[in-house]
């Protein structure tokens, strides 16, 4: 073989090896990153949402110090019905209890002071062990979609060179 055939056959192994790098690229790590942001911020709104319930218990909280040990006015607000999709307005007359969603779809009823525990600890889990493993796999996708980058880039200079 000639060097021009060797070249030649080298020109399309790198093109070949740049088609896979592509595809698994745009097939494979974009797609799980893709799955694993979502993930991640889906508990970053979780967070988000126990830490507005943990202000307003604690609002309740005053509230009944502030009254004599008894929340005395109703409290009103908006319900979710479903998803998010349809709310209602509320009247609540005795919060003194509320049902808090304790994950997977149960609701439990608690006491204003137990659903502020609660919320702390639920908080810290999905911090601690649910968000952070999110997080720690979002990073390692995303350093190896900058090294195939890198690796291409690479291909794309060598064939040009050739």
């Amino acid at each position: 073989m000639n060097y021009y055939e060797e070249s030649k056959s080298e020109l399309a192994s790198m093109e070949e090896m740049k088609e896979q790098l592509e595809a698994f690229l745009n097939k494979k790590l974009l797609p799980r990153l893709n799955a694993v942001v979502a993930t991640r911020d889906e508990f970053e709104n979780e967070i988000s949402e126990y830490k507005e319930v943990a202000e307003k218990i604690d609002l309740l909280i005053k509230r009944r110090k502030l009254e004599g040990n008894r929340i005395q006015q109703p409290l009103y607000g908006n319900v979710d019905l479903g998803h998010k999709l349809a709310f209602a307005c509320a009247v609540v007359d005795d919060p003194e209890t509320i049902f808090l969603d304790v994950g997977y779809g149960f609701h439990v009823e608690l006491g204003l002071q137990e659903a502020a525990d609660f919320i702390v600890k639920r908080i810290n889990f999905v911090r601690t062990i649910k968000l952070s493993k999110v997080v720690k796999e979002s990073n390692e996708i995303a350093q190896h979609y900058k090294e195939t980058l890198l690796l291409l880039e690479n291909i794309r200079e060598e064939t040009e060179k050739m």
